[in-house]
């Protein structure tokens, strides 16, 4: 494809046409004409090699943050008009159509929470000691795996600790809980959101 005239955007320099992953594809444009460009491209090459493309699985996301979106834009592959949406999960990535990461992390947390609640229906005869350090193993395999997921990419803000250190404030309540602990409760769980912070997995 001539990336120029599909309007493509560019990373150090380098246009970006799309993604693509196995048998999946994804095509990025920064405007209108230039994505239907690259659809008319794709559509001739999948012609000529013989190749079918999925109209059921195929869709249009439009980022345009702060912006009302169009009713008459609209995409047509193999004569069919796509459906437009409002977000999408590409590669465990969910994106909305303002281009911001507020849905990834809720979308993450959501997922961590469901981990963790899994995590605390394990009945077990082992001494509280012993339980707590399995709870602990199985929630940085099982949970923080989750909610930190494509942090390398994310913009690191308070709204988004926040939003992760509720699922490490709920794990180490119960694990101090547990415990019987007579540590102060606040003062241990800040020194281990701390220890646990986004900022450390993203090397910032």
């Amino acid at each position: 494809m001539q990336h120029d005239a599909n309007h493509c955007p560019q990373l150090l320099n380098l246009d970006i046409a799309g993604l693509q992953f196995v048998d999946d594809m994804c095509l990025i444009s920064l405007t209108p004409i230039g994505l239907n460009r690259m659809l008319s491209k794709l559509e001739k090459y999948c012609d000529k090699w013989n190749l079918k493309i999925n109209v059921n699985k195929t869709t249009v996301l439009i980022c345009k943050k702060g912006i009302k979106q169009s009713k008459h834009e609209n995409w047509i592959i193999n004569k069919n008009v796509i459906e437009k949406i409002n977000n999408i999960i590409y590669l465990g990535i969910k994106i909305n159509n303002t281009g911001t990461w507020s849905s990834h992390i809720k979308h993450n947390y959501n997922i961590g929470k469901a981990a963790l609640s899994r995590i605390d229906r394990i009945k077990t005869k082992l001494p509280d000691i012993k339980l707590t350090l399995l709870k602990k193993k199985l929630y940085f395999s099982l949970v923080e795996s989750k909610i930190v997921y494509g942090c390398e990419a994310w913009f690191i803000d308070t709204f988004e600790i926040n939003t992760i250190d509720q699922i490490r404030y709920a794990f180490c309540k119960k694990a101090l809980s547990s415990l019987k602990t007579q540590l102060t409760l606040q003062r241990a769980l800040k020194q281990e959101s701390i220890a646990a912070s986004v900022a450390y997995y993203a090397d910032v």
